[in-house]
């Protein structure tokens, strides 16, 4: 990512639900849309910053009802990209209320690029600032199915 297409007046965070990521704020679309990753480069960052995902997003979307589009690298951890991070939406959506929305409700849209699309539905509950849940959903399609044999020991 280009330093000019990083959104300014959000800042990089990192987060963790039991799984870490760094949430990347981009200025558009096609900003995140082409992005590549260096793993060279990215390697000995993220372990240093004990990062499991880097979860670039932007409030441009490729569907007008869904407030947020976001895609989800780890492939430090086996995962090129993630069609659909439900643990890292329900950070980034309190972090989006924190932060300046004060949105209750939002749909992140993820998994467009890699053609699995994915709408991850976040409300954030509670009283004023004391936020006490956050809810995560979505609707799922069976991608693939398989038995798992073990032998007895």
């Amino acid at each position: 990512v280009k330093t000019h297409n990083i959104e300014p007046n959000l800042p990089i965070q990192s987060v963790t639900t039991g799984f870490s990521a760094l949430l990347v704020p981009i200025k558009s679309l096609d900003a995140i849309k082409e992005i590549i990753l260096d793993l060279a480069f990215l390697k000995p960052l993220l372990k240093e910053a004990k990062v499991d995902m880097i979860y670039p997003f932007t409030r441009q979307t490729f569907e007008g009802k869904n407030s947020i589009h976001a895609r989800g690298f780890a492939p430090f951890i086996g995962i090129p990209e993630d069609p659909g991070t439900g643990s890292v939406a329900s950070a980034l959506g309190y972090y989006l209320y924190e932060k300046n929305s004060k949105e209750k409700k939002i749909i992140i849209e993820q998994g467009y690029e890699m053609k699995r699309p994915s709408n991850i539905f976040v409300e954030i509950g509670g009283v004023e600032r004391r936020t006490n849940e956050i809810r995560v959903g979505g609707r799922v399609r069976l991608v693939f199915k398989g038995t798992l044999y073990l032998e007895q020991i």
